[in-house]
């Protein structure tokens, strides 16, 4: 779902657990991409619980000492979020209503394929709300003390 809820991440860690994944291929907008980067971290460290996504979540803008994820990612963006080119995942912590951020350099997607045909069918509004994200991300990199 939109803004990767937490408990969509376990939800989506345990499918892939149980599917033995070595690999995860995301289709989509940057909730799918931010969901499929913490899913690498939460399949690494052993996270099973909403709960347990605070053992690797960023605090203060440093993120704990974790394991690197063994299951990779490849991307294939259909709007112009961008996080198919960061290390940084966003999750939505649904008990705090707060938006939190999981960090690793190696959950940045190991390819990226970039096709416009894809993104036809993306209505025009989201496709373009995703393009002032991406500034908008591009403006708190600079402007964020994390």
């Amino acid at each position: 779902p939109a803004h990767t809820p937490r408990a969509a991440v376990i939800t989506a860690t345990e499918q892939a657990r149980d599917a033995q994944a070595d690999l995860i291929v995301t289709i989509g907008g940057g909730s799918i991409t931010d969901g499929a980067k913490a899913v690498q971290l939460c399949l690494a460290n052993n996270v099973t619980t909403s709960d347990g996504i605070d053992a690797i979540r960023t605090r203060g803008g440093v993120s704990p000492e974790m394991n690197s994820p063994a299951v990779r990612q490849i991307s294939v963006p259909t709007t112009i979020a961008g996080g198919e080119f960061s290390s940084i995942a966003g999750v939505t912590n649904e008990v705090k209503r707060q938006k939190e951020m999981l960090r690793h350099p190696l959950v940045m997607p190991r390819a990226t394929i970039l096709d416009p045909d894809l993104s036809v069918h993306t209505p025009d509004w989201l496709f373009l709300s995703t393009g002032i994200r991406a500034v908008d991300h591009c403006v708190e990199g600079i402007c964020s003390r994390e």
